[in-house]
């Protein structure tokens, strides 16, 4: 293994009841030959390093196999990002394939071959693998490169390879940071919710990774989504109340039931508080305007044979609105919208909010009230 190779990989990993993954297989295709190399077994600390020297590793589908490379793998207390990837997944996206194609349906689709996937669900840290399991195993790499080669011929011939690359890029950046403690926030809340509510939700959502963390359990094993969503809406103020939170489970209230009690009303002072949320771009007041980036994003797409929802992500759009409501810098922007899209159809959707601003700051100003 050197830095001239190109890897084609897969893993096999188990994550039932832990927050990281457990590996069990790495799959490696290298010129044609196929190594199996036992995950679960052996001491790897020497093999991750060769990833991030290679020329290129193809994938199918990889967030979560990065995840695992990341967790396996952490340079000086922090996870970095493996750059020289290369997504086939993604690339499918690019063709108008969907964003989703499975490894099985790429195959069929592209190169008119049939696997097995029978073994998808097997336990990969038992020993002896069964000969099934290694042939299961063994497939998700035999033909990756040679649909890997198809579709960067595809994708160069439509002027789209370099911009699939940067994407998988950019994905590889996302799962190697995670998002500050203190911002969890945003990913439960909603434009309805008080500032109070928004502490409490960020409250929990930051106990319940750093104790994720440390105990190595699955974020829904501690609170799942719409426990927390319930606890925001019947605010409990005691163990009873508590109880009486459908599907928060028993052992948690025993556990940490006056902890989450506190974390719900033991709250910072009110300046420290999140701002209200905007009501965002799918608010009725902003049907006209968002029609007006939606003909734009698919007459962008259209000059680039790109299918919309893969030039511009919903969550994507958001930020702009935002960006452009509350006359923010283009630094608040994600590099997703800073590289090769900024010219195509972030900066022609910023001049076009602008043209809008009045319109734009009273459909998202944040609101001030508690």
């Amino acid at each position: 293994m050197g830095p001239h190779r190109v890897y084609s990989i897969d893993t096999e990993f188990m994550r039932t009841d832990t927050l990281y993954p457990i590996l069990g297989l790495i799959q490696l295709n290298i010129a044609e030959r196929i190594f199996l190399i036992d995950g679960f077994k052996l001491t790897l600390a020497d093999f991750w390093p060769k990833l991030y020297q290679a020329k290129l590793n193809i994938f199918h589908a990889c967030s979560e196999d990065l995840e695992l490379i990341y967790h396996y793998h952490v340079n000086k207390g922090q996870a970095q990002p493996l750059l020289n990837v290369f997504d086939t997944q993604i690339g499918l996206a690019f063709l108008g394939q969907g964003a989703h194609m499975g490894y099985q349906q790429a195959l069929q689709t592209t190169l008119n071959i049939s696997i097995d996937k029978g073994e998808s669900r097997s336990n990969w840290l038992a020993r002896p693998l069964r000969e099934a399991q290694l042939a299961y195993a063994a497939n998700d790499v035999i033909y990756l490169s040679q649909l890997a080669a198809v579709l960067e011929r595809d994708l160069k011939q439509q002027g789209l390879w370099q911009y699939c690359l940067e994407d998988c890029q950019s994905m590889a950046k996302d799962i190697a940071t995670q998002a500050p403690a203190h911002l969890l926030y945003l990913e439960h809340g909603h434009f309805k919710h008080s500032r109070k509510q928004l502490m409490q939700i960020q409250q929990l959502l930051t106990w319940r990774y750093e104790y994720a963390q440390s105990a190595n359990k699955p974020l829904g094993f501690i609170l799942k989504n719409k426990v927390i969503s319930e606890l925001i809406e019947r605010q409990p103020r005691n163990i009873g109340q508590l109880q009486n939170i459908r599907d928060l489970h028993p052992q948690v209230v025993r556990e940490h039931g006056r902890h989450i009690i506190d974390l719900m009303h033991k709250l910072p002072s009110d300046e420290q508080w999140p701002l209200r949320l905007g009501r965002g771009y799918y608010h009725a007041q902003g049907e006209d305007l968002m029609t007006k980036c939606q003909e734009l994003i698919v007459q962008v797409g259209q000059q680039l044979n790109i299918m919309p929802d893969i030039l511009m992500r919903k969550r994507w759009l958001v930020l702009i609105f935002a960006v452009a409501a509350q006359q923010l810098t283009e630094q608040e922007l994600p590099y997703w919208l800073t590289g090769w899209r900024y010219e195509m159809i972030t900066r022609p959707l910023l001049a076009l909010l602008k043209s809008e601003q009045a319109h734009l700051t009273e459909l998202l100003a944040p609101l001030a009230e508690r």
